[in-house]
């Protein structure tokens, strides 16, 4: 359903696997992605967190991750929310790099992404700081 895009069908099934067991990291994750697709930053970063605070390994969950919480900085940035875009920009930073700590040598999928992103987070604070 989710790769279908029936987004609002797939979360409904995910929060109730997720009700039933909150223990399992793939449920929170696959939370996270729909809510991340959303643009429900706030619920996707909390439903990734819980992934990696049950599998911490999870390469995929630390970069997504990361990703949304980019995103969500966006969004508090454009909103005038500085401090707390500062706040979630050095989150987003610290998911990314433990991606990359977990995948050094990656050249693949999540961990090349994540790699990817901290270039560009690294692009976007160098010129804001230049202006």
């Amino acid at each position: 359903l989710f790769e279908a895009g029936k987004l609002d069908q797939a979360r409904k099934i995910f929060e109730g696997l997720n009700t039933y067991n909150p223990m399992d990291s793939y449920f929170h994750s696959v939370l996270g992605s729909i809510y991340q697709r959303e643009e429900r930053f706030e619920d996707a970063a909390r439903h990734y967190k819980s992934a990696v605070e049950l599998y911490p390994e999870a390469v995929t969950s630390w970069t997504n991750l990361g990703e949304t919480m980019l995103r969500w900085c966006g969004a508090q940035s454009a909103a005038g929310q500085m401090e707390a875009a500062g706040d979630t920009f050095e989150g987003a930073v610290e998911a990314l790099s433990k991606a990359i700590q977990l995948a050094p040598a990656d050249d693949r999928g999540s961990a090349l992404r994540a790699r990817a992103l901290v270039a560009a987070a690294a692009s976007i604070y160098e010129a804001r700081q230049a202006s």
